[in-house]
Formats: C-alpha cells, sequence, structure tokens
C-alpha cells in the first residue's frame, strides 16, 4: 500500500515539477546559445547583458524549484491530512504511518530529481561536463586520506594543514546537509501542523508558534553544546580545534536526530490517536 501512496503522491505531483524543469531546460539552452553568439561578436553590450539576464533568470528559477518542492510538500501534506480531503484520506485502509512516510518519500524523490535537473541544465548552459567534473571533485577531497589522517598530524604552526581541514570538514557538512535537509525540513514542518491541528481554533497561527518555538530552542540546545565543545578552544592547537569542533558537531548531530526522532513519532501519534479535522 505504501508503493501506491508513494505512486498516487507523484502522480498528483509530476505536472507542476515538469513545467518548472522545462523552464531551467530552456533557460539552460538559451544561455548557451548566447554564450556562443558572444564568443562570435566579440564585445557586444546587447550580447552580455542578455546573457546576464538569462543566467540571472536561471539562478532565480533553479532556487525557487527547490523551494517549490518544500513548500509543495508542506501544503500537500496540510490539505491531504489535516483539511477536507483527510476526511476522505483517513478512512482509507492505509496506516498513519504510510501516509508520512508516502510523503516524506515523494519530497525526496522531488528534491533529488530537481537537483539532477539542475546539474543537467548547469552541464547544458556550459556545453560541457565540468559541472559533474566538479562533483567529482568534491567526493575525491571528501575520500582524500591525507586530509582525513590530517588530523592526527596536524600542528597549530601548520596553518595550510589547518585550512585544509576546516575545509574539509565544512564540505562534508554541507553534503550531509544536502542530503538530510529535505526529510528533516519536512519531519518538522509536519509535525508542526499536526500540532498545530490539537487546537480547535487558529490552528495555522499555532503551527507558526511551533516552528519558531522549536527553530528557537533547537538553537539554544546547539549554542550550549558548541560553547561546551570550544571551552578550552584558547590554548588549543589547531588539530584540537578541529577535534573540538568534530565532537561539538558529532553530539549535535545525536540530539538532533533524537528530536526529530520524537516529532516523527509525535506525528503519527496525532494522526494515528488525537486527529481531530474539526
Amino acid at each position: 500500500m505504501l508503493i501506491k501512496l508513494l505512486k498516487y503522491e507523484i502522480v498528483s505531483e509530476w505536472k507542476k515539477y515538469a513545467v518548472t524543469y522545462i523552464g531551467m531546460l530552456i533557460l539552460a539552452v538559451s544561455i548557451l546559445i548566447a554564450s556562443n553568439e558572444l564568443e562570435r561578436l566579440g564585445e557586444n553590450s546587447f550580447a552580455e547583458m542578455l546573457q546576464s539576464l538569462l543566467m540571472n533568470a536561471f539562478a532565480l528559477l533553479s532556487f525557487a524549484a527547490f523551494v517549490m518542492v518544500l513548500v509543495f510538500a508542506t501544503l500537500r501534506f496540510y490539505k491531504n491530512m489535516f483539511r477536507d480531503e483527510g476526511y476522505l484520506m483517513h478512512t482509507l485502509p492505509v496506516s498513519a504511518m504510510s501516509h508520512i512516510l508516502s510523503k516524506l518519500a515523494s519530497t525526496y524523490i522531488w528534491f533529488m530529481l530537481t537537483s539532477a535537473v539542475f546539474m543537467l541544465s548547469l552541464c547544458i548552459a556550459k556545453g560541457s561536463t565540468e559541472p559533474l567534473n566538479g562533483l567529482l571533485s568534491i567526493k575525491m577531497y571528501i575520500t582524500d586520506s591525507a586530509v582525513n589522517d590530517g588530523i592526527v598530524i596536524a600542528d597549530s604552526s601548520d596553518l595550510e594543514t589547518f585550512i585544509k581541514l576546516c575545509n574539509s570538514f565544512l564540505v562534508k557538512c554541507a553534503v550531509a546537509g544536502f542530503f538530510t535537509a529535505p526529510i528533516l525540513f519536512q519531519i518538522l514542518m509536519n509535525f508542526c501542523i499536526a500540532f498545530g491541528n490539537l487546537f480547535n481554533r487558529h490552528k495555522i497561527p499555532m503551527a507558526v508558534v511551533t516552528f519558531v518555538g522549536i527553530n528557537l530552542i533547537s538553537n539554544i540546545i546547539s549554542g550550549i553544546i558548541m560553547t561546551c565543545a570550544f571551552r578550552d578552544a584558547e590554548s588549543a592547537t589547531s588539530a584540537e580545534v578541529i577535534s573540538m569542533f568534530t565532537d561539538g558537531f558529532i553530539i549535535n548531530a545525536v540530539v538532533f536526530a533524537v528530536i526529530y526522532a520524537a516529532m516523527f513519532c509525535a506525528t503519527h501519534f496525532i494522526m494515528d490517536k488525537k486527529l481531530n479535522l474539526e
């Protein structure tokens, strides 16, 4: 049944995203043509302005495409589960867990597909596979044993090694964040919507208050953890600073994994036991 729900989610949403994807590809082809014309004409103010406009439009549309995935997923969860459609959806012989998982899976699929279309568009606009080569460079940088083992031999006087270690760690965090962000964001939004619907009045405002409150509390917790991790940073070497940051990041990851797991379970409990469609 989960597969059927997921198929229903994808079929219901594909038209919204298809228009955006086509727009991204058309702009990418236009940028490529404008670039070739600029090379042929040499210095040409009109061609340069046109190319700049096309690149800005592509950047804005690409950003909007990623935002659309998260916004549409949130609105769909709210309308399907807690508005008038909820009376039908909750009468189906499907568990609340299946509803939640199908929507999370659908969000992740569309987010990754948007990423793939974005990379394809970049390659078309560039007229080469250079953007893909950039991804391979990131992969090689992350898996570079010299960088990963450098933390053992790093010294406070070795500024180059310190910077390399910092960059490696930040790149790893960025990659991990990219692959987990859509799921984590959707878990948070689902919980806020479900919690807001426990109230008979002002459901949307309560969901917004919940969202703000969770983010505020999360930032405080994260700040406390990182402050404790860096309590002896003043007299530490570069290797020790990196170790402190790594320890703080790992503790943060574990704490937030527990928080998001709790929100996921709470959303399931509300939909299964405390559903309020009034």
